[in-house]
C-alpha cells in the first residue's frame, strides 16, 4: 500500500504526527534525502516521535520509510520520462501495467496544470458566468463529454447553459449571442476552423471570449479576451485523451467550485433538497 494511502485518513493520527505527514508531502524530495536528525531538527520533533510515526506507518524505522517514499517518487518520475502521454499502451502490457501507465498519464497532467494555472482567471471567468447566470459553450467533439458533464452541474445551480460543437450550430450561436451571456471555447487542440471563426465573429460583436486550452498555441486565442491554459502536452494523433482530460477536468471542477461558492448557501440547500427528493422517491417507489 502506497504512503500516501496510509495517511490519507488524517484523523487517525495525533497533530504532531500530522505536522510531519504535511512536510513529507509538501517536500517530498527533500525528505528523502534527510537523516533523521536532519528531520528531527527541521520539524522541531524528537528522533522517537519520527520513529514512532514511520513504524505507525508499517514500517521499521525512519530509513525504510525514506526507502519507500523514494521508490514511490521514482516511479512516478520513470512513468513520466518514458510513456508516450499519445501512445502509452503496448500490446503486451499486463492488466496492472495498463493501470499503471494510466495513473502515470493522469497525475503528470494534474501536476503540469495546476503547476501553470492562474486561478484568477479561473476566477473571473466563474464571476462571468455568474453575473450573466447564461453561459454558452462552443466546444470541439474531443471535449464535448466533458462540455456536457459542466453543462449538468451548472444546470443543477440554477445556470442557463448552452453546449454547441457541430460546426453549423457554432456560427449560428456566435451570430445570435447576445452580450448577456458568457461565451466559454473548450478546445484542447484548437484544430477547428469552425470554432476560430465563431470565436472571431464574438470579438467584433464585442462579446468577451474566455477559452480553454492545451499548451500548444493557435489561431483560436487570436480573439480570446482570457485564456486557461492545459499545462500537459499530448499531441495528436492519440489513443485518446487520457492525460489532457485530466487536466481539462481539473480546470472544470475548479470553475464549479468557485460558482458554488459564490452562493454557497444557497447552493447547499439545493443540494439538500435534491437528495430530498431522491430519498423521498426511492421510498415511494419501494411502497409500490
Amino acid at each position: 500500500m502506497r504512503i500516501e494511502t496510509k495517511i490519507h485518513d488524517r484523523e487517525a493520527f495525533t497533530p504532531t504526527e500530522n505536522q510531519i505527514i504535511s512536510f513529507v508531502m509538501d517536500h517530498t524530495s527533500q525528505v528523502i534525502s534527510m537523516s533523521l536528525d536532519d528531520l528531527s531538527n527541521h520539524l522541531y520533533v524528537s528522533k522517537s516521535t519520527i520513529i514512532r510515526f514511520c513504524k505507525k506507518l508499517g514500517f521499521a524505522g525512519h530509513k525504510e520509510f525514506c526507502v519507500q517514499l523514494a521508490r514511490e517518487l521514482n516511479s512516478f518520475m520513470a512513468s513520466e520520462s518514458e510513456l508516450n502521454p499519445s501512445f502509452p499502451l503496448e500490446k503486451d502490457d499486463s492488466r496492472r501495467t495498463v493501470a499503471e501507465k494510466l495513473l502515470a498519464l493522469k497525475f503528470n497532467s494534474l501536476n503540469d496544470t495546476y503547476a501553470e494555472l492562474n486561478l484568477e482567471t479561473i476566477y473571473g471567468l466563474a464571476k462571468a458566468i455568474h453575473d450573466h447566470h447564461n453561459v454558452t459553450v462552443y466546444t470541439a467533439d474531443e471535449n464535448r463529454f466533458a462540455a456536457a458533464e459542466l453543462e449538468a452541474r451548472l444546470e443543477n445551480l440554477g445556470y442557463n447553459v448552452t453546449v454547441v460543437y457541430l460546426q453549423n450550430s457554432l456560427l449560428k450561436r456566435a451570430g445570435s449571442q447576445n452580450h448577456e451571456t458568457t461565451a466559454l471555447f473548450i478546445a484542447y487542440s484548437q484544430r477547428t476552423q469552425a470554432m476560430t471563426q465563431a470565436a472571431r465573429i464574438l470579438s467584433e460583436k464585442k462579446i468577451p471570449v474566455y477559452l480553454i486550452t492545451g499548451p500548444v498555441k493557435g489561431m483560436l486565442e487570436k480573439y480570446a479576451d482570457s485564456v486557461i491554459r492545459i499545462g500537459y502536452f499530448e499531441p495528436s494523433p492519440k489513443i485518446a485523451p487520457f492525460g489532457s482530460s485530466a487536466g481539462l477536468s481539473l480546470v472544470l471542477d475548479l470553475l464549479y467550485g468557485y460558482l458554488f461558492g459564490m452562493d454557497h448557501e444557497h447552493n447547499l440547500e439545493l443540494v439538500r433538497s435534491e437528495s430530498e427528493w431522491l430519498r423521498t422517491g426511492a421510498e415511494n417507489s419501494e411502497e409500490r
